[in-house]
């Protein structure tokens, strides 16, 4: 059935289809009526709300590109008093018969030179923005620069980074039609640049602050302080050759407590006894942690290896000096999609769903089990899988930037300002970061009708990410149907050492856990953890992914619309041929890959 809005003409009251009438060229433009021929860009204030509230969605969409379009070039052309406004409405109602671009039919009308289009397109060509007073500068970055540089010409490299062996430097501008200046950069850095437009205000208050904080750096350059850069980089060493994640630090008086993750779990490493009290309070100052600011990111290499380096302070709410700091080894953090352990079947169902203009992509793992890797793995995919396609990412905090992706940090916005920078960049697809809040999930699923998402939520399973949209988010049971495409739930599993672990022969009852018949026990290797110096006596030697990709099809839309309870969906899920992590994680364990203590650990026996 063809899309149909019924409105009555605020000014001839004759009723006519909003979908079938024409746009009228106001800068914020309104439907005309096919019989008065009035827009309703005069209508009483009421009949323009109540218009607008009961648009389809798909019309307001339709109402914003118009209106972004009309900024872009048209308002240009009209603000240079090269057109007139009734000029470009009857280039547009040409648009609109012909198909044509708007600056070719402008040509065409003899109101503009094919020179003055290329000239007015490329000042409105789309460049990403930037909100430089959220980004964390690695000062190392400007200093290669020259902070006369950044000041003469209002820029600031804020990112250096290697994806694919190709070096990538971002580069806020605040006029970003500089060709020479980002040849320059990109020359001094050899890398490709990205460049960002900011504001001019915001720019010029980020650079008085760089100046600040180079001044700074200059004074504390004294020889208690390499010290402590040179402490905190050995114990940095040493959780990288440890295979850690995070990096946990508290001081209390002069003893400093440092702990590790390692594969997902918390180790504790013996306190340190400090000289200097202020240890703690002295590396926030050297590493950029000043005037209230709680990130720092940074890149370190080590054993031809880069990794970022996202450092925390954790002070506030807390008596006690602590640091957290997170490592990303970008060799090994959102890898290509097809080096994970996803079946061809699986494969085949993420690509089904990510080919699709709207609806929702569900990733789910626990909480320390990598889903934000695995979310940066996703969208390297649809990049690449899906070169067309406008992809836009609201993260928490940027872990890696990719090339090609407007990466937005959202930790402070309202659903306003959401639904605000979804609207200034039209995109096909969105990537919400650990989504927490109702607010933004329930937007969410209202504007997936047209957009395509793909979300990240904390849960241990397919089947509890669908319950926990109902009970945690309260998303109703109809709009979970209508919208969910695909659910993705990650559970990461330890890997025995391979050098220092030892068989083992089951017993009767372990048999009967595994629901194994005696000639597949007989089969199976089974094997348990001892530790070495190799796997730093864990027993472990790395985590890898296992999987649950469940496809929403009509039986399980039919269950959820029905409000079936948890147990209910996952016989619906198993019936229709989703294999549980149980039974991926029991089949690496008859394999000898990992043990009967780390599925128990998991909850898998």
């Amino acid at each position: 059935m063809a899309d149909e809005y019924i409105v009555q003409c605020w000014y001839c009251l004759g009723e006519y289809d909003a979908f079938k009438a024409a746009w009228c060229g106001h800068p914020e433009p309104t439907k005309i009526c096919p019989y008065c021929l009035n827009c309703s860009c005069n209508a009483p204030e009421d009949y323009k709300k109540k218009f607008w509230d009961e648009a389809p969605d798909k019309l307001k969409i339709e109402r914003i590109k118009l209106t972004s379009l009309h900024e872009k070039l048209g308002e240009l052309l009209i603000s240079d008093k090269k057109i007139m406004s009734e000029q470009l409405l009857a280039a547009l109602n040409i648009q609109k018969r012909t198909g044509e671009k708007i600056g070719e039919i402008l040509v065409k009308m003899g109101l503009i030179t094919k020179d003055e289009l290329q000239m007015y397109l490329l000042r409105q060509k789309k460049v990403p923005a930037v909100n430089i007073e959220r980004e964390d500068i690695d000062l190392e970055l400007v200093e290669k620069v020259g902070i006369e540089t950044c000041l003469k010409y209002k820029i600031i490299p804020f990112s250096l980074e290697e994806v694919d062996e190709k070096r990538h430097l971002h580069l806020a501008m605040v006029n970003p039609y500089m060709p020479n200046i980002i040849k320059k950069v990109a020359k001094l850095f050899d890398a490709d640049v990205i460049y960002y437009q900011a504001e001019k205000e915001k720019m010029e208050e980020k650079l008085k602050n760089i100046v600040q904080a180079l001044k700074i750096k200059e004074v504390t350059k004294v020889d208690k302080n390499k010290g402590i850069i040179k402490n905190f980089l050995d114990i940095l060493k040493y959780a990288i050759n440890k295979k850690a994640t995070h990096i946990y630090m508290v001081q209390e008086f002069s003893r400093l407590k440092i702990s590790l993750r390692i594969n997902g779990l918390l180790f504790k490493v013996k306190s340190v006894e400090l000289t200097n009290r202020d240890f703690l309070k002295l590396l926030k100052l050297s590493l950029g942690l000043r005037e209230g600011k709680k990130i720092v990111r940074k890149t370190f290499d080590l054993n031809k290896k880069r990794f970022n380096i996202i450092i925390y302070d954790e002070q506030e709410g807390s008596k006690e000096l602590s640091l957290s700091i997170r490592i990303i080894d970008l060799d090994n953090f959102g890898v290509n999609i097809k080096e994970i352990r996803f079946s061809e079947y699986q494969l085949t169902d993420i690509r089904e769903a990510f080919k699709q203009e709207e609806g929702i992509v569900l990733v789910s793992a626990p909480l320390f089990n990598d889903s934000d890797s695995l979310m940066y793995s996703l969208m390297n995919y649809a990049k690449k899988e899906f070169p067309s396609k406008s992809i836009l990412s609201f993260e928490k905090e940027f872990l890696r930037r990719l090339p090609g992706i407007e990466q937005k940090l959202y930790y402070k916005e309202g659903k306003e300002d959401f639904i605000d920078i979804l609207y200034k960049t039209e995109p096909n697809m969105v990537f919400v970061h650990n989504m927490k809040g109702g607010e933004i999930a329930r937007e969410v699923f209202r504007l997936s009708k047209n957009i395509l998402f793909v979300i990240e939520i904390y849960s241990k399973s397919a089947v509890k990410s669908i319950v926990k949209l109902r009970e945690y988010f309260n998303i109703s049971n109809e709009s979970i149907a209508e919208s969910l495409k695909l659910v993705i739930n990650q559970r990461m599993i330890r890997i025995l050492c391979s050098k220092c672990k030892i068989r083992v022969k089951p017993n009767l009852d372990f048999v009967y856990k595994l629901k194994l018949s005696e000639e597949d026990s007989l089969m199976s290797e089974f094997y348990r953890e001892k530790g070495c110096q190799l796997c730093n006596f864990t027993g472990f030697e790395k985590r890898v992914p296992i999987f649950e990709v469940l496809k929403i099809d009509n039986q399980m839309k039919e269950a959820i619309n029905k409000g079936a309870k948890e147990n209910e969906l996952q016989s619906v899920a198993i019936s229709e041929g989703l294999i549980p992590l149980s039974k991926s994680a029991t089949a690496m364990l008859s394999k000898g890959l990992t043990s009967a203590n780390e599925l128990m650990r998991q909850g898998f026996l």
